[in-house]
């Protein structure tokens, strides 16, 4: 049977997947962080990177994170690449863009259908793929709180949670450690130290959750 708490769950997924595709899709636009600092994720992301500094610590004047941010990800020069198949060990060409995986996870997203707006990027930016995951929530968040009978609703449900946990499990999970590695290794301002820490704790967690074995997230029966 769903519960009311596993609705909760999914939506506050959905809630941090959304705020970490906007933080590391584009240089934080001053609108950008108020709607973020509204969800409250400012807040937990200095709680769970272990950062005593209060929320006004991190929103810096926004040209500062602009430029920060395009440091770390844009270039020129050195830069922390935000794509996936740069850092898979299971590509042939490991540390280029558009790898074999690239066109994997591009054909698996549009198998199932989901409303993406980054597609104008290469389908492997770490924002694409906490998208895909963020949708993925609403739809299960959406199905459990619709006013369909669960008879209806469960084998829906069902396959989103199994769709979740093969796209994390085989798009996001084995790299997203060394790409937050390199972010470290950038010496990062403390807005983007934080996030770095925040991501990996999230990830962990969710490598727990998702994992081919565990049926924590979703159950219905």
């Amino acid at each position: 049977m769903t519960k009311p708490s596993d609705a909760r769950i999914y939506e506050s997924r959905a809630v941090v997947y959304g705020a970490m595709t906007r933080l590391y899709l584009a240089p934080p636009e001053p609108e950008i962080l108020i709607d973020v600092e509204r969800t409250g994720f400012l807040q937990l992301m200095l709680e769970v990177g272990g950062e005593e500094a209060g929320v006004g610590s991190l929103l810096v004047d926004s040209d500062e994170l602009s430029a920060e941010f395009t440091r770390l990800f844009l270039g020129p020069g050195h830069h922390v690449s935000p794509h996936a198949s740069v850092y898979r060990k299971d590509e042939p060409q490991s540390g280029e863009l558009w790898g074999h995986s690239t066109g994997e996870v591009k054909r698996f997203m549009e198998h199932y259908g989901l409303t993406l707006h980054q597609s104008a990027i290469i389908p492997d930016h770490i924002a694409v793929l906490f998208e895909f995951m963020q949708q993925v929530q609403m739809k299960v968040h959406e199905l459990m709180t619709s006013d369909r009978p669960e008879s209806e609703t469960k084998v829906e449900i069902d396959l989103a949670v199994q769709v979740e946990r093969d796209f994390f499990n085989n798009y996001i999970s084995g790299w997203i450690d060394s790409f937050l590695d390199a972010v470290e290794k950038a010496n990062p301002c403390l807005f983007y130290a934080v996030l770095a820490r925040f991501t990996r704790l999230f990830m962990a967690n969710e490598r727990s959750d998702l994992s081919p074995d565990s049926c924590t997230h979703g159950s219905t029966n």
